[in-house]
């Protein structure tokens, strides 16, 4: 099966599934997350640790100890944030999550675009559930915030500010793409989920949403890049296995933090700090996958200009 058909098909088994039951999304706002934290999702992060110690390094850049270093570095500032500053944290966890969703969705890692226009699909994801319901992603926004039990920080925020935000989002990304359609970069099927993101967010509840897309669309798409074949079931198996390293440690730290603060397994609030570990992790891990995607665009660079040299060098020797 094709990984770019699975997230789309899945969105819109879960928007034809709102005509039945409208309220399904709300009563079950947390379930996706709750899913991604034991498949997909959080291995998916979690083989970091892969892309750290047991993936081959260049000759030159920094040590596999220093990258480790840097990495839990950016975990613990962002700990910091949450603690003392949660808006601030989630704003940081907003801007990581919008490029990291755009970057990691594109297929084409020769893709030559600004920052700006891979953000595309991870500013629709994140401005249009605060564009459709401002009321439950401001709530969303407090629950993640006070997870920790900070109180005052964020205040109560008008719904009409999450409004605000999702219009602004909404406006960067039809610039985005408006942008792809003069350049005529943008294909059918981009089209089509666009579409499929836009239906979705409209009837869904903000935060089953954003954990839907998180588990079924920008976790398998991720993942895929780590096969070099199909992903298959016995691929998926073998990457889950790699995760452990890194996900049994955060299964237990949240559960530890859960039965202190007193958040049953499967409550709302459990669902939030699963979410808040996602955005401690968030910046350190987009920073070491970009890292290794910087890499693989300059090893296709270097791939097509020897490939270049020996066309010319073979032509040269025929005549």
């Amino acid at each position: 099966m094709c990984v770019r058909i699975i997230g789309p098909a899945v969105l819109i088994a879960a928007t034809l599934g709102s005509f039945a039951d409208p309220d399904y999304s709300w009563n079950w706002a947390g379930l996706p997350f709750l899913i991604s934290w034991f498949v997909i999702g959080l291995p998916h992060g979690a083989l970091d640790f892969r892309l750290t110690f047991l993936n081959s390094q260049p000759a030159t850049g920094p040590d596999r100890k220093i990258i480790a270093i840097i990495y839990v570095a950016g975990m613990l500032l962002s700990l910091i944030l949450l603690l003392v500053v949660p808006i601030l944290f989630v704003s940081v966890f907003f801007a990581v999550t919008a490029i990291h969703f755009g970057e990691r969705d594109r297929e084409r890692v020769k893709s030559s675009h600004s920052l700006f226009d891979d953000s595309a699909i991870g500013l629709l994801v994140l401005s249009l559930p605060a564009f459709f319901h401002a009321a439950e992603y401001g709530e969303a926004v407090r629950g993640l915030s006070f997870t920790t039990g900070s109180d005052g920080l964020l205040g109560p925020i008008p719904d009409g500010t999450w409004l605000g935000v999702g219009t602004i989002g909404l406006a960067a990304a039809a610039i985005v793409l408006f942008r792809a359609m003069l350049r005529r970069d943008l294909r059918i099927f981009d089209i089509i989920e666009v579409g499929v993101v836009l239906t979705a967010a409209a009837v869904l509840h903000p935060l089953f949403f954003i954990g839907l897309f998180f588990l079924s669309w920008h976790s398998v798409r991720h993942l895929s890049h780590f096969c070099s074949g199909p992903l298959n079931s016995s691929a998926m198996m073998r990457l889950h296995a790699d995760a452990l390293v890194l996900a049994v440690p955060s299964w237990i730290a949240v559960c530890l933090v859960a039965g202190i603060a007193g958040y049953p397994f499967g409550s709302v609030g459990y669902c939030y700090l699963i979410v808040a570990f996602y955005g401690i992790v968030s910046p350190s891990h987009h920073v070491l996958v970009a890292r290794n995607l910087i890499r693989a665009r300059k090893t296709q660079r270097v791939a097509r200009i020897d490939e270049r040299d020996d066309r010319v060098a073979s032509s040269h020797a025929l005549t």
